[in-house]
């Protein structure tokens, strides 16, 4: 047991590591998905998800996207990882591409809405009921949507239609690829199953609904819901409450029965995996009008699963989400919980930040990493597809596997043995059916109350390191049962409730509680009790539990706890509540992971574990297990992880010995001067502004965005001749510089200053699909014009066909090679960034640009601290070098030397000391013991500088700067639920005649360079 614990942590196996999101987003070549393959494998992953994305030109489940399959699927078992499937054309899972709409019009989704009486029904429209003041109607929506590929949403209540989907889409695979000998399918992602309608016409208050509903209500609750329509949208009587209780309840159920059980229970038929995650799980509000009731549906899938989008980590609302899946799958067993993470996060997302989420992921218990997203192709609207792109394309991606195998021995450690909850807490989901008011449209009070209560409990149970389960109320009446002193739910066992802020409660529930206070066990009610009980008010069912109960603030929880439940795990020091825990009982001792969910600072604290004698260290980062002293004193970096164990999970001969402790600083030198620079990789410019003609060169437009032409053109649908005239201004001629357009092969001619220019699609640069060609010998000193003609095709969005879908996509043009670039800084203020805004993240500093100009390039820095792209490096991605030499009259003896950085403006940092490469550092405390490569004397050091594609493809003109969500309309200037507010859907109109919301002509770029001087810090060895 201990050394395959030992070996297991050293080199997780591939289901510990990431499998990420492989959008298959252009025509697939078989050679290209096995050269991909091969270098996730390299960089770390423990597999892929086979995505069919935005952007797929091969056929959606035919015969060629099958021979795709088979090609991934082979190369995945030859390479030893995982092959993983995805169930939808994009998402939301359900429609098939299309296939399904098509085949009924029952299968197309409804919505209930309320409107008024003299108003005309819409077409497709049912009267369901009328009262004195408004109508209630059920509607269809509309074929005809280009999410949809030119159909629509379907009806996931419906289990006919759920039955199509699953025989065009699951059937396929499990027929295809059925788990033998060979072991080839793991199993299938579904993303985003909701029955909230999509984009309904009209802005009357709404509901789901669903047809089938009404039989349902009627057979469940016992009365006819056509009578009490009012009372779905507010309260107009006593019952008001509890018809929106019956209701939510009853469109959760058949959810639950009409779409998870029945894929869940073909997957288990087939000997398949189903994973994935619904539509909003964050908070109540979301959760109501998306699946009624989240709890009940993961208890189905053999890997339930969450999205955690954007920069973030640690708010309550996320932690929420996280909690309820991994109590649900702790009480029904499920040992592997996935998450859809990183999405919308941008270019720019560090080492550091992925291990920082992916950490806090496994805290909360929650153990499969599914990074969103690793392109196939970045060409077109692919590049903008809600990044990071987490790919071989990225300049960092050989740098990329220690993050992979730090973040694998983080989700495989956190799942060994048991999770040992202290306490369950009842969720509060039915009560937000209750306070409900306006079909989840305008003002909420009652809801928003309660939602700041519950995550209060939330965020003081994590702070003060208790170890909790949520209790859904349905999962309570079908596996509840108290037994000795505890309550029993499926495989957990509680002594301890607390129930949150609630405005009803189960009759059910309410009967556990009073037999586990008879039994002995302790509840606890932070502010006060229920009002009602399954929706009515009824003072008599919840008397007894007035005098039973501990009543407290939830100011006051932690200490309530304190009291009467000593806590497994306490750690002191300043800041210690920024540590967040997660506590696993292995072999009968328990095992503590620490995670120091603060960016910011680095934090001492002492810990005390209970049934720990003999304490070791496991270190994710390190790859290290060693023994510790008593007491337990440790020191966390910004975003570290440790964990914390009984010396009886590691034999002694299998740990490593105890580091040294970090002694007291005797000196530090700052290593300023003159550095000399170098780069490994082209340096690079971004042209994405251009003017077009249409008369074939006679005349042409104002410059203008490329994005702009493309959407306006797509908007006219305006199709024929075009002629592209990008332009680059040279103040000295470089000595080697190349043209990169992407699809070389769609444009008729290319020329450069008037010279036809011979494209190639034999050399490209950074992605497959963006070719380059020399162009050194046509370029002059002053304005140089590219033109590239194209017989353009508009896209046609709502299009089946996916080449007529995605017409002609026109880009940016790049200029790579041997110069600098000298941009001309705004004269616009600086204003705060979206990140800047985010306190837990560390700031990144922004240049705002407004020209640029190709220029000599320096070949030496005076200020190491100095920002690149204020010295010719605006948009360069990839690799460059620092040198200097430094002298140390002597190497003192006992004495440890150190290279610190402060936090670099670059993903990576290689160093290298005496032509001796180190390790790369690439996260906090950013600093190397460099002893044993130090001379006395002359010293030369070396510092590889690695960064993002963020500056080369941006968002570089949004209003707000650096983004912590960036979506698709992040790149222009369209209104997005990610960019924090209303943006301008003709923007590139608007932009003509004044400054749009978002979108600015400036251009935004990060700070590239060390930022700080590197110094050598010695201290006592």
């Amino acid at each position: 047991m201990h050394g395959d614990l030992r070996q297991a942590f050293s080199d997780p196996a591939p289901t510990w590591r990431a499998i990420p999101f492989w959008s298959l987003n252009d025509r697939l070549d078989l050679d290209e998905i096995r050269r991909q393959l091969r270098a996730f494998k390299r960089g770390g992953f423990g597999g892929a998800y086979l995505h069919s994305r935005i952007g797929l030109l091969t056929p959606y489940l035919r015969e060629d996207w099958w021979e795709a399959m088979d090609v991934g699927v082979d190369e995945c078992e030859k390479l030893g990882i995982e092959a993983w499937f995805y169930d939808e054309d994009k998402w939301p899972s359900g429609f098939a591409g299309g296939i399904v709409p098509l085949q009924s019009e029952d299968f197309h989704a409804r919505y209930m809405a309320r409107m008024p009486l003299d108003r005309t029904l819409p077409d497709d429209a049912t009267l369901l009921a009328k009262d004195d003041h408004w109508q209630y109607v059920c509607c269809k929506v509309q074929m005809g949507n280009a999410w949809f590929n030119g159909t629509c949403w379907v009806d996931l209540l419906n289990p006919d239609m759920v039955k199509a989907f699953i025989d065009c889409t699951y059937q396929p695979y499990a027929q295809r690829y059925a788990k033998n000998d060979r072991n080839i399918l793991r199993g299938i992602f579904t993303d985003e199953p909701q029955f909230q309608p999509r984009w309904p016409v009209g802005d009357d208050a709404i509901l789901p609904f669903s047809p089938i509903v009404l039989d349902d209500f009627k057979s469940r609750c016992g009365y006819d819901l056509t009578d009490h329509m009012a009372s779905l949208f507010g309260d107009v009587d006593a019952q008001s409450g509890k018809v929106r209780l019956d209701y939510f309840r009853t469109l959760a159920w058949r959810l639950e029965q009409s779409f998870t059980k029945q894929i869940a229970d073909y997957c288990d038929q087939t000997d398949m995996i189903w994973t994935g995650h619904y539509n909003g799980e964050e908070s109540f509000m979301s959760v109501l009008l998306n699946v009624g009731n989240m709890m009940i549906q993961y208890r189905h899938m053999q890997q339930p699963g969450i999205d955690h989008l954007g920069l973030s980590f640690g708010h309550p609302q996320s932690t929420h989400a996280m909690r309820c899946l991994s109590s649900v799958a702790n009480q029904y067993g499920q040992q592997r919980r996935l998450s859809e993470m990183f999405g919308i996060s941008g270019q720019n997302m560090s080492f550091e930040d992925r291990c920082w989420i992916a950490d806090g992921h496994a805290i909360m218990g929650i153990n499969h990493i599914c990074p969103h997203l690793t392109l196939y192709s970045m060409k077109g609207c692919r590049k903008r597809d809600y990044p990071p792109t987490i790919s071989p394309q990225q300049p960092w991606w050989e740098f990329n596997k220690p993050a992979e195998d730090r973040m694998a021995r983080s989700a495989m450690l956190s799942s060994q043995g048991q999770y040992p909850a202290e306490l369950l807490v009842i969720h509060p989901q039915e009560s937000v059916y209750i306070d409900l008011q306006h079909g989840g449209q305008g003002p909420q009070e009652r809801y928003v109350k309660r939602y700041d209560d519950f995550l209060k409990v939330i965020q003081t149970l994590q702070d003060h390191h208790r170890d909790y389960d949520f209790g859904d109320e349905q999962i309570l009446a079908d596996i509840g049962k108290v037994v000795g002193e505890q309550l029993h739910v499926g495989q957990m066992s509680y002594d301890c409730i607390v129930i949150p802020s609630m405005a009803t409660i189960r009759p059910t529930t309410l009967m556990l509680i009073e037999q586990l206070i008879e039994a002995g066990g302790k509840v606890i009610v932070t502010d006060h009790l229920p009002q009602r009980v399954e929706g009515m008010p009824n003072d008599e069912a919840l008397k007894p539990l007035k005098n039973k109960v501990i009543l407290t603030p939830v100011t006051k929880l932690a200490q309530q706890l304190a009291e009467i439940k000593t806590p497994a795990v306490t750690l002191t020091g300043e800041m210690s509540d920024q540590i967040w825990i997660h506590r696993r009982i292995v072999n009968g001792k328990p095992l503590v992971m620490l995670l120091n969910r603060n960016r910011l600072h680095t934090i001492n604290i002492t810990l005390d574990i209970q049934s720990i004698t003999d304490p070791i260290c496991f270190n994710p980062t390190t790859n290290q297990v060693h023994a510790l002293n008593q007491p337990i004193e440790i020191e966390l970096a910004p975003a570290q992880t440790l964990f914390i164990g009984d010396g009886s999970l590691c034999a002694k001969d299998q740990r490593d010995p105890m580091p040294a402790c970090k002694g007291a600083t005797i000196m530090s030198m700052d290593l300023a001067g003159k550095w000399q620079l170098k780069r490994d990789s082209p340096n690079s410019i971004t042209l994405d502004f251009a003017s077009i003609s249409r008369d074939g060169g006679k005349t042409f437009s104002e410059y203008e965005p490329v994005l702009a032409i493309h959407e306006r053109m797509t908007r006219d649908q305006w199709s024929g001749d075009l002629t592209l005239r990008y332009k680059a201004k040279i103040d000295v001629l470089p000595s080697d510089c190349s043209l990169v357009i992407e699809q070389s092969e769609i444009y008729s001619q290319v020329r450069v200053n008037g010279k036809v220019i011979k494209t190639s699609d034999q050399t490209f640069w950074t992605d497959r699909t963006m070719h380059c060609q020399s162009i050194t010998d046509v370029l002059q000193v002053g304005e140089n014009h590219i033109e590239l003609d194209v017989a353009y095709i508009a896209p046609v969005p709502t299009s089946l066909d996916a080449v007529k879908r995605y017409g002609t996509e026109i880009e940016s043009v790049y200029l790579i090679g041997n110069f600098g670039v000298h941009a001309v800084v705004s004269d616009k203020p600086k204003v705060p960034t979206q990140r800047s805004t985010v306190s837990m993240l560390p700031d990144v500093s922004i240049q705002r640009f407004s020209a640029f100009s190709i220029g000599d390039e320096i070949r030496e820095l005076t200020d190491i601290t100095a920002d690149l792209t204020l010295h010719g490096y605006p948009f360069f991605a990839g690799q460059m070098r620092l040198s200097t030499t430094f002298d140390l009259p002597e190497i003192q003896t006992g004495k440890r030397y150190w290279l610190k950085l402060d936090r670099p403006n670059v993903t990576v940092v290689v160093p290298t000391i005496n032509d001796q490469k180190l390790q790369p550092l690439a996260w906090c405390p950013w600093e190397l013991d460099i002893t044993e490569s130090l001379i006395a004397g002359e010293n030369h050091i070396e510092l590889e500088l690695v960064n993002s594609l963020r500056n080369l493809l941006g968002p570089l003109h949004h209003r707000d700067g650096e983004l912590t969500r960036v979506s698709p309309q992040s790149f222009g200037g369209g209104t997005s639920w990610t960019c924090g507010g209303q943006g301008d859907d003709d923007w590139y109109d608007v932009r003509l005649g004044r400054e749009p919301r978002i979108w600015r002509d400036d251009y935004h770029m990060i700070a590239l360079g060390l930022g700080c001087a590197p110094r050598i810090v010695v201290r006592e060895g």
